[in-house]
């Protein structure tokens, strides 16, 4: 690519373990709901559930942004 950019699905990160106690499998398209003044609902967002995952969820700077995150 001579130029461009490359924009990253929202994601969340989660070990086998929980996410079979949050009812999810590797792969499943979630929403996450964010709580707070300017809470909101991420729709959208990947499951990447792995053995040597920490709970993290990826989403790009505006977004965090817009939920005062």
């Amino acid at each position: 690519m001579q130029q461009g950019v490359i924009v990253a699905k929202r994601h969340l990160h989660i070990t086998v373990a929980e996410a079979k106690d949050f009812g999810v499998v590797d792969g499943q398209i979630i929403s996450v709901k964010v709580a707070g003044e300017r809470g909101l609902i991420f729709d959208n967002v990947v499951v990447r559930a792995t053995d040597d995952s920490a709970l993290d969820m990826h989403i790009d700077t505006e977004e965090a942004n817009a939920a005062g995150l």
